[in-house]
């Protein structure tokens, strides 16, 4: 009755009807000896370089002899190789069952595998790597994101537009194999279509340089139903708000090639001593002086215009004239 993930060794007919699994194994007389093979399609998980050729050359397993029949909900991990054939006869298979993850593994002799391993790498990393990877994805909750996008909420106008993804198979690894579209659209409607580039195991678009204003974007995991919605804005760059911290080397050279001198705000005192002592902090009065003929003046006309009626009128009246 529990939902606890399972893995079930040399699984067999009642293992599969007890859980309710879609497994169906009609068995025949004998033993048959199994080379594996990875099942290109499963995507749960990765495999690595190591353990891919690990699997090529690991010894052979045994299995009751029999044939399959598997429902579609049944994704198998391993296969059996038989030369250069891969049929769909499953070494390992997994099932989500009523919310249960299980693996059903219906061979033995993995100890063999796990020997080998050592003998040829003086480790069990190949081996151990399998059954971890398994494991880890048997008990990973389905709740976390397998597509995230990053970026910014806003970009100035002169910044490129960068966006970074990251996309995740079923066991919560970190995966780039396939491909990713973003596409870009302004409020007018107007559509900019790109592609995210692989780098190492993320994603990475540079869409450059756009107009200021409001956008928004969709990125599309292609063969799946991923996908990421967001926006962002372009600001227009407010010159005076590159910079709001005082370079004090620039200021310093400024000072020194003006002649000037830089004081800081703890030395107000050794500025007001430089003002005072200062040789440009002197009053300075100007004249200026300006030459021009008696003549040119009218009050002093005035006068002697009167003086010399003055005179006129007294000779005249003593009859001198």
């Amino acid at each position: 009755s529990s939902t606890v993930p399972l893995i079930i060794f040399n699984a067999n007919q009642s293992h599969y009807r007890d859980f309710g699994s879609l497994v169906a194994f009609s068995i025949r007389s004998g033993y048959d000896d199994l080379l594996a093979a990875r099942n290109n399609e499963f995507q749960k998980f990765t495999f690595s370089q190591g353990l891919l050729e690990f699997i090529k050359l690991a010894p052979p397993l045994k299995r009751v002899f029999g044939v399959f029949s598997l429902d579609k909900q049944v994704e198998v991990v391993l296969k059996k190789k038989k030369g250069e054939n891969i049929s769909n006869n499953p070494i390992i298979m997994i099932q989500e069952i009523n919310g249960r993850k299980v693996s059903f593994v219906p061979t033995e002799g993995w100890w063999r595998w796990r020997l080998y391993d050592y003998s040829i790498n003086q480790s069990h990393d190949s081996f151990d790597e399998l059954f971890s990877k398994l494991s880890q994805y048997l008990v990973l909750e389905d709740t976390k994101d397998l597509f995230r996008v990053s970026y910014k909420r806003q970009y100035d106008e002169s910044s490129d537009i960068i966006i970074n993804a990251e996309l995740y198979n079923e066991s919560y690894e970190l995966i780039n194999d396939k491909e990713i579209e973003l596409i870009i659209s302004d409020i007018n409607g107007v559509e900019y279509v790109f592609q995210f580039s692989k780098s190492e195991e993320k994603y990475l678009v540079n869409a450059g340089q756009m107009d200021v204003g409001s956008y928004n974007f969709m990125a599309k995991v292609e063969g799946t139903s991923l996908n990421s919605q967001g926006s962002f804005d372009i600001r227009k760059i407010q010159l005076e708000q590159l910079s709001l911290v005082a370079n004090h080397n620039l200021l310093k050279k400024i000072a020194s090639i003006s002649g000037g001198k830089v004081f800081y705000q703890d030395n107000i005192k050794l500025l007001l001593k430089e003002l005072n002592n200062s040789a440009s902090n002197k009053n300075i009065i100007h004249v200026k002086e300006k030459q021009q003929n008696l003549i040119n003046i009218s009050w002093i006309l005035l006068v002697l215009l009167l003086i010399i009626s003055l005179e006129w009128f007294m000779r005249k009246y003593h009859g001198l004239i």
